[in-house]
């Protein structure tokens, strides 16, 4: 006989990784009654995130979420802070810099490992909301009042409102038959860690060659976190390296600036497809995170852009009676939508910008970086990564 656990006042949210974790922190710090179903075992998790051996680098704005969440206490001892951003061409004069003095504000960023954010999350979780592992949705019924689901273990649930944050594969989405489209440009995202003679300083970089783009991340001491983006075909021929060659490539696309490099250890590749929702709310549903859209790891915003919206939707049903409304639920959309626009559009100026190689090409790019390094407009586009720009009083004043 199938239980069913009803609450007017609840969240309930679908998927319990980085991003529906989040949600249900922020919305249960407004004292609402939330819900998490997460389809895996917590044993089998545990274990599979134990073999996740990649990092995830936090904006300003994220790192003081995290903080105002009480979660960032539980993440100092892994954190490696970024305090610079380094951008530049192989093979053109010019760089563009980012430094966290300049903007006033301690660090850019942090990075962090993404086992341990997701570890100290689920421990914080499990003391402000209800948690249901082996809970894989079988179906969802909506109607005007509420939303009711009902999982394979045989729980029902009724709640105002159902955010589903369950990944790129969403189950919720496909009950819901909500169509997406998916641009499938032929590239993957390698990651791994540099063992090199340079001692970290805070420095973050951003290079774009002809080998692919090289984000090189803080790490501990001597070791630095690498995402490699680069074609399938490239990855065909990368993937066959041995140590020593790696580092060869490695060191000959970023110069001197890491020193000499020891040793570089890739992981596996994870292919880069841009999966968008045709929308992201339904009647009482919204879509999060990667459920929703997923974004091309230029300038880490993927999961940080996945934030910015779990605090406009927290924002959005603040003070309200019901979470689910379709006036809610419109306007976030409304809003997501517009500032997901704008970011695709940057992101997809700067990558097509770098990928466009004719004569020439370098070297205008290069005195463009330099141009932009000494401009005022350099703040604004810091700001817009940093995510400062969209700081309210309640993040910026703890």
């Amino acid at each position: 006989m199938a239980t069913t656990h009803t609450n007017e006042n609840s969240v309930v949210i679908v998927g319990g990784g980085l991003v529906g974790l989040l949600a249900a922190l922020l919305l249960a710090q407004d004292k609402i009654a939330v819900q998490v179903l997460e389809k895996s075992d917590e044993k089998k998790l545990h274990k599979r995130l134990l073999e996740v051996d990649r990092p995830i680098s936090l904006n300003y704005r994220s790192y003081l979420l995290l903080k105002k969440l009480g979660v960032w206490e539980g993440l100092k001892k892994v954190a490696s802070p970024i305090c610079h951003v380094h951008v530049s061409e192989k093979g053109a004069y010019g760089v563009l810099r980012f430094s966290a003095k300049q903007n006033h504000i301690p660090v850019l960023g942090y990075v962090v490992p993404y086992r341990d954010l997701h570890e100290e999350l689920l421990r914080q979780c499990k003391e402000v909301c209800d948690i249901e592992f082996q809970s894989e949705v079988e179906s969802v019924t909506q109607s005007d009042q509420s939303v009711n689901l009902r999982c394979c273990n045989g729980l029902e649930f009724e709640s105002r409102l159902l955010v589903a944050a369950d990944g790129v594969h969403s189950k919720v989405r496909e009950l819901l038959d909500i169509a997406t489209t998916c641009i499938d440009r032929g590239k993957v995202a390698v990651t791994g860690v540099i063992d090199s003679s340079c001692q970290g300083d805070g420095t973050a970089y951003q290079r774009f060659t002809t080998e692919g783009i090289f984000a090189i991340l803080p790490g501990f001491s001597q070791k630095k976190f690498l995402v490699w983006t680069m074609s399938d075909q490239q990855w065909q021929d990368v993937s066959q390296y041995d140590e020593n060659k790696l580092a060869e490539v490695v060191e000959s696309c970023m110069g001197s600036r890491l020193g000499s490099i020891a040793s570089v250890q890739l992981r596996v590749p994870m292919p880069l497809q841009r999966v968008n929702a045709a929308t992201q709310v339904s009647q009482r549903v919204v879509l999060l995170g990667n459920a929703a859209h997923t974004i091309y790891p230029i300038a880490a915003q993927g999961f940080n852009y996945s934030l910015q919206e779990v605090i406009l939707l927290q924002q959005m049903i603040h003070s309200q009676c019901d979470y689910g409304a379709s006036v809610v639920l419109e306007s976030f959309n409304s809003v997501a939508a517009a500032k997901r626009k704008q970011l695709y559009g940057l992101l997809q100026s700067i990558d097509h910008y770098f990928e466009y190689q004719v004569p020439g090409a370098s070297f205008i790019r290069g005195k463009l970086l330099s141009m932009l390094d000494y401009l005022p407009g350099k703040s604004a586009l810091a700001k817009k990564f940093l995510g400062i720009s969209l700081c309210d009083q309640l993040l910026m004043h703890e």
